[in-house]
């Protein structure tokens, strides 16, 4: 059984002559649990008999387990896996000729698949309590196998469960994709009201509560957008009002400093043409004090120049004195130098001839006395 649906139901067995006193054989029961499209490791099976287990297994990482079931009674195999809905088949193993013996008689039940899933908030899984289905040994069939009246019973309240299950998914992802596009968008009020509706849908799901707390984020910082957006609107009026006032006043400001300035440049205007009007009267005052002097300089420069005429004639004239007595002094330095020169030459030609004479006194004298040395 798949999905919690039987799809089929295979049941094998072989008969073979065994003794027709105590059945020894056991029934196995073999099938394969799922989850999530895999195979489910950890999912407990338990065989009981009224409130007494008489067997258990635990699936592989494959999902697959075999039980075995004793002959001569009324059985429940449950398979139950944490957080998941538990599944039973009813398992009836009387009714087997005696002569059915392990040397003969080889049962076997296969079901294809039984998957597990967690319950979802809303459905009613009351039908799960009763078995899946019931299995039994038919005589005309020699075999195992089910009550197709019953499976097909349960299978329509599995449908049942099936299809409540789908519509709720349904309105689960509709309300998340919903929820998305308005995120996308920043309607920020219409994501929290479809992740909530999602959140209450499948409270145990943390995608919606992730998208919820981003919904709330976003509807946090577009009012923080709206606030920083009244408060800038805000500022700007009170700068236009404070530029409109600060404008009018600089106006005023200006067309005073204007009046001020025209009264000033007036002022100013008056004062340059009485000021000029007395530089032009200083200047020609000047220009008449100027002529004079330089009439003046005129007849004095007059004089200056006929003073160093006689100045430099002067001047020339003592120059041309000055250059003949140097001349005469110089004629007679002259004179007297060669005279002083002539004495110093006598002198100097005198002195060497004495020393000449004296030179050679002394070498006669030296020669002697060697001589007289050398005879004695």
């Amino acid at each position: 059984m798949k999905c919690g649906v039987k799809e089929s139901l295979v049941f094998l067995f072989m008969s073979l002559m065994s003794f027709a006193q105590t059945p020894n054989w056991t029934l196995k029961f073999t099938s394969v649990v799922e989850k999530d499209g895999q195979g489910c490791p950890g999912a407990v099976i338990a065989v009981s008999q009224g409130s007494t287990k008489v067997a258990t297994a635990v699936t592989a990482s494959d999902g697959y387990f075999t039980v075995e079931i004793p002959p001569n009674g009324n059985y429940v195999v449950t398979v139950s896996k944490d957080g998941c809905n538990s599944k039973r088949f009813a398992v009836n193993t009387t009714g087997v000729p005696a002569d059915m013996n392990k040397d003969n008689f080889k049962a076997i039940v296969k079901i294809e698949g039984v998957t597990m899933s967690k319950p979802l908030p809303g459905i009613d899984y009351s039908a799960l309590s009763q078995p899946m289905t019931q299995i039994a040994y038919v005589p005309s069939k020699k075999k195992f196998t089910d009550d197709e009246v019953y499976t097909n019973q349960m299978l329509g309240a599995l449908m049942k469960i099936r299809e409540a299950e789908r519509i709720l998914l349904e309105k689960y992802a509709a309300a998340n994709k919903s929820g998305d596009a308005a995120l996308a968008k920043n309607d920020c009020e219409n994501a929290k009201l479809n992740y909530s509706n999602a959140n209450k849908l499948l409270p145990d799901e943390q995608y919606p509560k992730d998208q919820l707390l981003k919904s709330e984020n976003c509807a946090k910082a577009k009012e923080d957008q709206k606030k920083k957006e009244q408060e800038a609107a805000a500022a700007k009026l009170a700068a236009e009002k404070a530029a409109q006032e600060k404008a009018a006043a600089d106006k005023l400001a200006a067309e005073k400093a204007a009046a001020e300035k025209a009264e000033q440049e007036r002022i100013a205007k008056e004062k340059a043409a009485a000021e000029k009007a007395a530089a032009d009267k200083l200047a020609a005052e000047k220009a008449e004090a100027d002529r004079i002097a330089k009439e003046k300089a005129a007849a004095e420069k007059l004089a200056a120049e006929k003073a160093a005429q006689e100045k430099a004639a002067a001047e020339k004239l003592a120059a041309e004195k000055a250059a003949a007595e140097k001349a005469e002094a110089e004629r007679i330095a002259k004179e007297k130098a060669l005279a002083e020169k002539a004495a110093a030459d006598k002198l100097a030609a005198e002195k060497a001839e004495a020393e000449r004479i004296a030179k050679e006194k002394a070498a006669a004298e030296k020669a002697e006395q060697e001589r007289i040395a050398k005879e004695k």
